[in-house]
């Protein structure tokens, strides 16, 4: 017997692409509070050590900074699942940096050098985070967070644990250490550590796509 034409809940209906254009709320407000606290913290001046530097709203570009390049490191798989969101964490990125930027009386040409270099960063993690599996995102997340905090904790310690001369930021200290000591500019190995994570990323990306 020839087998009937399947009925509508039998066919099999292939799954809808993501919409690329949608933006998801949720991601986009975390995204923002966390700056917005780093941005207050700033603001209220608190100080974050025994001997802060004065006056404490000064420090808003590196503390919002900080914040972004930690938030990116572990939340990238959730901030940036379609391409509008990434569009949309790029651009709240840029408008918290004016605002702490106004804050610490920086001029708009001061912060050009951090902006790109958050820029190029915000890329490399959106290349990531559109790996189609959800348990290789985490291990880069897992990784990222590694090296974005871990670094600059291993530097504080060596400085104040170890007897061994302090090197100056590098790029095995992660990128966040060379944001928060060279806001200002940044030295040729910072962006040849950004071209090299983006290769890597685009490499995963495309061996992605293959399976």
């Amino acid at each position: 017997m020839r087998a009937g034409p399947l009925s509508g809940r039998e066919q099999q209906v292939p799954p809808r692409k993501q919409d690329e254009t949608r933006i998801y709320a949720a991601p986009i407000i975390a995204w923002l509070l966390v700056q917005i606290a780093a941005l207050a913290l700033a603001a209220f001046k608190v100080p974050l050590a025994a001997q802060y530097p004065q006056p404490g709203e000064f420090q808003a570009v590196r503390l919002v900074l900080a914040a972004q390049f930690c938030a990116l490191a572990i939340l990238f798989p959730w901030l940036f699942r379609t391409g509008s969101s990434a569009l949309a964490v790029l651009a709240a990125a840029w408008v918290m940096l004016w605002c702490a930027a106004a804050l610490s009386a920086w001029s708009l040409v001061e912060i050009l050098p951090a902006g790109a270099f958050l820029t190029a960063w915000v890329g490399v993690l959106a290349v990531f985070g559109r790996l189609k599996a959800a348990k290789w995102r985490l291990i880069v997340a897992a990784l990222s967070a590694a090296y974005v905090i871990g670094g600059p904790l291993l530097w504080y310690l060596q400085a104040e644990f170890t007897s061994v001369p302090l090197h100056d930021p590098s790029a095995a200290f992660g990128p966040l250490l060379i944001v928060l000591t060279t806001p200002h500019h940044f030295p040729p190995f910072a962006w040849l550590e950004a071209a090299g994570a983006g290769a890597i990323a685009l490499f995963a990306w495309k061996t992605d796509r293959k399976t």
